[in-house]
């Protein structure tokens, strides 16, 4: 190398560092910087997104508390109505007793179809909450059991009993929604408490 360019490049490198150095500096500083707030961003949107996810399960057990209150309320009416009906019935009526008690039945059976769909929505959302281990988690369990096996005897004793099975697990179904809608409300709202 020519003694000039060598002198012209140490003339120059001093001057070069005092100018790239801080640029080059600043510049992984702003990278950093960017890459930090970057990732503070996401953690703030997955943190709204996860709220947001909670808070529409914290909805969903809440609109299924209430349609479950209002469901238990007319087939409380109606079965209780139907069956106050059936019990007012004398003996000097005893074919439409018959009769009326056999439609009853079967609208019983009809509604023990439906139960054991909804106990197993609630048992699957007790499971994937943790709610495993409590008593009322095997009580709707065993009501998923007796719905199943209710007696199918066209008499007013079975009726009786079998309206009282469904309309029992009804309300203990209830109480267990109680409960995952707590346990939704705990989850979705537990930095505030």
């Amino acid at each position: 190398m020519e003694p000039t360019i060598f002198e012209l490049i140490k003339d120059i490198t001093p001057d070069a560092i005092k100018i790239l150095g801080p640029a080059i500096i600043t510049a992984i500083v702003a990278y950093k910087i960017s890459k930090a707030q970057s990732e503070l961003k996401l953690k703030e949107i997955e943190k709204t997104q996860q709220f947001k996810a909670r808070e529409h399960l914290f909805i969903y057990y809440k609109e299924r508390q209430k349609q479950l209150a209002q469901d238990f309320a007319k087939l409380s009416d109606s079965l209780e109505h139907d069956l106050g009906l059936v019990a007012g019935l004398t003996d000097t009526r005893a074919d439409e007793n018959s009769e009326l008690i056999k439609t009853m039945a079967q609208y019983t059976q009809m509604y023990s179809a439906i139960m054991p769909i909804e106990i197993d929505i609630t048992v699957r959302d007790m499971e994937k909450n943790g709610l495993t281990g409590i008593p009322d988690f095997e009580k709707l369990q065993s009501y998923q059991d007796k719905i199943s096996h209710l007696a199918t005897e066209k008499t007013f004793q079975t009726l009786q009993k079998n309206i009282l099975i469904i309309l029992e697990a009804y309300r203990f179904l209830q109480l267990c929604n109680q409960q995952l809608l707590q346990k939704q409300m705990e989850k979705t709202f537990h930095n505030y408490f």
